[in-house]
């Protein structure tokens, strides 16, 4: 029987999420990696260092810390209480996991919400990191959130799927 055109577009847009994500993450890794062993170079080799280099693997890290969640969301890794759940039969866990992503998109979208209200404020009083404007750093929070609550919104349709066509669209 042929895949369903729904199901095969939400694969194909998980799929390149998944992508992006990876290699995004990957580089910021890579990236902090190079950059902290330069320091530790430089400062115990050189007795130099770069002045900017901590102030950049600080963002680095909290780009990292979005991007991890990011990851550990798209592949169900994120932390899961569920002893619970798991006595329940299979259409009442299915209804728990709607549920449970629903209220994970709420939360998401509102902490982004409130990222981009600080990500406003920086730009009004006009911050800086390294001569550029903050907000261009800060922006992985509402976009890390919001992406977040992409992924779970995406699950929660599946598992609403899951509930109509036999339980074939479990994430």
């Amino acid at each position: 029987m042929a895949e369903p055109a729904y199901r095969t577009f939400l694969e194909r847009l998980d799929r390149i999420g998944r992508h992006v994500e990876t290699f995004i993450l990957v580089a910021l890794l890579g990236g902090m990696i190079f950059l902290a062993t330069a320091q530790i170079f430089l400062r115990n080799v050189l007795e130099t260092s770069w002045l900017w280099a901590d102030s950049v693997l600080d963002q680095m890290v909290l780009w990292i810390a979005m991007f991890g969640a990011l990851a550990a969301s798209r592949d169900g890794k994120q932390i899961n209480i569920d002893v619970i759940t798991r006595l329940l039969p299979s259409v009442l866990q299915r209804l728990v996991r709607i549920v449970l992503h629903l209220f994970t998109v709420a939360v998401c979208l509102i902490i982004a919400w409130y990222g981009l209200e600080l990500l406003s404020a920086s730009r009004e009083i006009g911050d800086e990191f390294l001569g550029l404007p903050a907000w261009y750093f800060q922006s992985v929070v509402p976009g890390g959130f919001a992406l977040i609550a992409y992924r779970y919104f995406v699950s929660m349709i599946r598992e609403v799927l899951g509930l109509f066509d036999g339980g074939a669209a479990q994430s």
